[in-house]
């Protein structure tokens, strides 16, 4: 199902659709003329509504069961269908030296924004600290900005809000998708990073409206 993004970021002042469901990934490396004749379908329709741009890889998709390979040309076929469009992509992975060569391509393939959620399997050892260095330094390498992908349903962890506070920090780091629904917790990094470049997105509809009453800017509604 479509997912939506609206963000007042000066970087990022777009309505973004969801361009891929669940199903429909994989079917974009198999069946290219299928999945071309569907986004085309979901172009019409974001040109109608007046979306600026789509988020591919997403949680709601399959981008953890692709190869890195198969990824990069979901993004090249999504730029090339509809070029004018800004693109996020989902691109973390547990490995900072992978991250940081999966943006890379993932920037050569045409992807605006690199979404990046928090390694988690080994969870134990991943302490602030850990999390500082993960993220800077692919916000050092990465050619795009990066917007940090809290999302403690699938993880098994939050990111510290002390932590996002220093990252909001870097020149490169635009934002947070917060999708814990801790609506105090959202209210907090948006106080502590009121004086910074910095953006928070709702994870889900169902704490759009109370989020975006202490201090977020959009959402992304699955």
């Amino acid at each position: 199902f479509p997912t939506f993004i609206l963000s007042h970021h000066p970087q990022v002042q777009v309505l973004i659709l969801q361009a891929f469901s669940p199903l429909l990934s994989h079917l974009l490396i198999t069946r290219k003329s299928f999945i071309s004749k569907n986004f085309n379908t979901m172009s019409r329709f974001g040109k109608q509504k007046r979306f600026k741009g789509y988020t591919v890889l997403g949680s709601n998709g399959e981008f953890q069961y692709l190869t890195i390979d198969e990824k990069v040309k979901i993004v090249e076929t999504v730029k090339t269908e509809d070029p004018d469009k800004t693109i996020i992509v989902g691109a973390g992975h547990e490995s900072t030296k992978i991250t940081e060569e999966y943006v890379s391509r993932l920037s050569e393939a045409g992807a605006d924004f690199a979404l990046i959620y928090t390694p988690c399997f080994y969870r134990g050892s991943m302490t602030a600290s850990a999390h500082l260095t993960h993220f800077t330094k692919i916000a050092e390498s990465s050619p795009i900005p990066v917007i940090l992908y809290n999302v403690p349903a699938n993880t098994g962890l939050d990111l510290p809000v002390d932590t996002v506070v220093s990252l909001a920090k870097h020149d490169n780091i635009i934002g947070i998708k917060e999708s814990g629904g801790n609506v105090v917790r959202i209210g907090s990094i948006a106080y502590k990073t009121k004086d910074l470049d910095f953006q928070i997105l709702a994870g889900s509809a169902s704490f759009m409206i109370p989020s975006y009453s202490v201090g977020a800017v959009g959402t992304v509604a699955a």
